[in-house]
């Protein structure tokens, strides 16, 4: 795949580019009944049903906390305090690093909360947390919204972003296809390191330990002909489903993850999989899926979305 850089990341990576720029469709692939399954049950015991280290790539968006009634008995987000909320994920972090393989990744997407005027730090909380349960916190990915929500605060700033967890289980080996998600380089970063040019001034040169940072005094800075890798800042629109669910992501936010941190044929989880957008993109794109979700009717969403797929003809 050297070489090769899809337009999707392209709007992701650059918010210089309008969101009407990626119109690109997903890789179509007629989906059959072993290709997924969808479990409607709590999440704990969804969880304790797989097995372990089967999961290549986990992608997922758990309820926020205090944001939304879903209207089901033992939902994720209506706890009275914060510490029940962020204490509800132990287990699901616990139960993620069993079933995920020893080269999977896990992504979580997630949105900070205000109460009594006070931001609550909800995507720290649930990183530090990860971290304590073995997982390896590699980014805190933030997803800047085009169309962020209104709202009317009169002494802070709006809310326009979300975070997305990227979480390993091993600290460097795990699949992760650099390649198919490279970009260009910005014409500053050519002009600045385009011919080879050694990195160091006065500061640099004055640094007790050399480890201190990734550029090294008196080194060159190789460019990589395919380019670089995205930052991890992405500007994409709220939501592009027209799936009756309260909380769809989009999936030109899931489109780009797959793609990176799994092969075809892998098996995708999303463990609060709502109506079933991750698992859509998953068999779209020629992975396996399954999806566990509380909520009856979500559930058989999720399911007509996917036997729809079974049933394609194109």
């Amino acid at each position: 795949m050297a070489g090769k850089t899809h337009s999707s990341y392209e709007a992701i990576a650059s918010s210089a580019l309008p969101p009407q720029a990626e119109n690109r469709e997903v890789p179509r692939k007629k989906a059959i009944a072993s290709d997924w399954r969808i479990i409607c049950d709590d999440v704990a015991i969804g969880l304790g049903a797989i097995d372990n280290a089967t999961v290549d790539l986990t992608i997922t968006s758990p309820p926020y906390y205090r944001h939304r009634d879903y209207g089901v008995e033992g939902q994720i987000g209506a706890e009275p305090h914060i510490r029940a909320y962020v204490d509800q994920f132990r287990r699901v972090f616990s139960e993620l690093l069993r079933v995920t393989t020893p080269v999977g990744t896990c992504f979580v997407v997630i949105g900070d909360t205000y109460r009594h005027q006070e931001l609550l730090l909800i995507p720290h909380r649930l990183a530090l947390l990860a971290a304590e349960c073995g997982w390896i916190v590699r980014n805190d990915i933030i997803w800047s919204k085009l169309d962020p929500p209104p709202e009317s605060p009169r002494n802070r700033w709006r809310t326009g972003h979300e975070h997305i967890l990227f979480l390993t289980k091993n600290r460097s080996r795990y699949k992760f296809n650099a390649d198919s998600i490279r970009v260009p380089y910005a014409q500053a970063t050519i002009k600045r390191w385009g011919n080879g040019q050694v990195y160091g001034g006065q500061k640099s040169s004055q640094r007790q330990l050399p480890k201190d940072s990734r550029m090294r005094h008196g080194k060159s800075f190789r460019l990589n002909p395919n380019g670089c890798i995205p930052t991890d800042v992405w500007t994409l629109p709220a939501g592009d489903s027209s799936v009756r669910h309260y909380a769809t992501f989009p999936e030109r936010l899931i489109q780009p993850i797959v793609e990176v941190c799994s092969e075809p044929g892998d098996l995708v989880l999303d463990p609060f999989a709502g109506s079933g957008t991750t698992c859509r993109v998953a068999i779209l794109m020629g992975r396996r899926t399954i999806g566990i979700e509380l909520n009856p009717e979500y559930a058989e969403l999720a399911r007509k979305q996917l036997k729809e797929l079974s049933t394609r003809t194109d």
